[in-house]
Parts: C-alpha cells; structure tokens; sequence
C-alpha cells in the first residue's frame, strides 16, 4: 500500500521516509521469515552452541537488513516519489545472506531429524518426515526468489530502481513461504498425521 502511495500521492510528501520504510519493511521481513525457520531447529537440537551460532547468523542478517533501508528519493510532481539512488549491492547482499543462512538452518535441522530418530510409522517420525519436507519447500522458494533478486540486482547494479523492483517481491514470497510452513506444522496431528 505505501508503495502505491509514493508512486500516485495525492499530495506532496516527505518521499525519502516512506521509500526507507518500505524498504525496512520488506527486509525485515525478509529476516523474519528466516527467524522463522532458525527457531524450528534451535527447538529441535535443544543445544546451546547451536543456539548460540543461529544467534550470531541472525545478529549478522540483522545487520545487513538495517542497512538496506538507506534509500535516496526525490519529489517529482508529475510522478510522485522517484527513486534516485539504492545501495543494491547490500540488498543482494542481505538476499544472498538469507539463502545462506536458511541453507545452514536446514542442513542443521535435518541433520538432527535424519540422526536423532528413525523415520518409522512412530509420530515422531512422521513429524520428523514433515519438518524436513516443509523445510526443504521453503528453502526452495526462499533460494528460487531471493537467487532470482539477487541476481538481476547484481546485474543492473547502475539502476537504482531495478533493486528495489525485485527485492520486494522476492521478502513477500519468503514471508508467505515461512508462514505456510508453520501454519502446517500448527495442524499437526499425530494420531492420524491429517492436516
């Protein structure tokens, strides 16, 4: 909606808050669906060394979604809010840094569902089953958006709209892919394993 809002204003506005906060907005959502998934496997392992390297990954995606929201825009009256100039290299540089860290996160995740316990008929095997399999669908839609956004950020790094074009959409399909999976796990049920 404030994107829609810096491009059609009905008036003229402080253009340089709004685009830093869609930015921020977006990253940061970007970061917590990757929260998301580092909590599921910090409960899993139960380890405090673990606990601790997820902390320092997340610590370090902060720092890179912090940044990303330093956003330079100028007021035009016949279009509205005109970006002027983007640090694309830190925006691809926070969507790189979150298929990484989700990578991490679910190598870890199933490392200790693969070993800890058998995949039986047992309802911990089948959660076990069901964490690994939703965990992969993520990574795979967070890999597929955040790689495509990086990629054409790092690409047409001279265009300062092109990354923030592609950054957005890419923190949107990783926030609804984060939120499937723990709304799945949610309705978990293992009697009959049904959703």
């Amino acid at each position: 909606m404030f994107s829609i809002i810096s491009v059609d204003p009905p008036r003229m506005l402080n253009c340089n808050n709004l685009v830093t906060f869609n930015e921020l907005a977006a990253s940061a959502s970007l970061g917590l669906a990757c929260i998301n998934l580092a909590i599921r496997t910090i409960a899993v392992w139960h380890n405090k060394w673990i606990t601790r390297f997820i902390v320092l990954l997340i610590l370090g995606h902060w720092s890179l979604v912090l940044q990303s929201g330093l956003v330079i825009t100028s007021w035009t009256p016949t279009s509205g809010c005109a970006i002027v100039d983007t640090k694309n290299m830190i925006l691809a540089a926070t969507s790189l840094y979150a298929m990484g860290f989700d990578f991490i996160v679910l190598c870890l995740l199933a490392y200790k569902l693969a070993f800890a316990h058998d995949l039986g008929t047992n309802a911990l095997g089948r959660l076990s089953r069901r964490l690994i399999s939703e965990g992969i669908l993520y990574f795979v839609v967070s890999f597929v958006c955040n790689s495509i956004a990086s990629l054409l950020m790092i690409m047409v790094s001279s265009d300062a709209v092109v990354g923030v074009i592609f950054h957005i959409p890419a923190c949107v399909a990783s926030t609804i892919a984060s939120s499937r999976v723990v709304r799945r796990l949610s309705t978990f049920n293992a009697e009959t394993e049904k959703v």
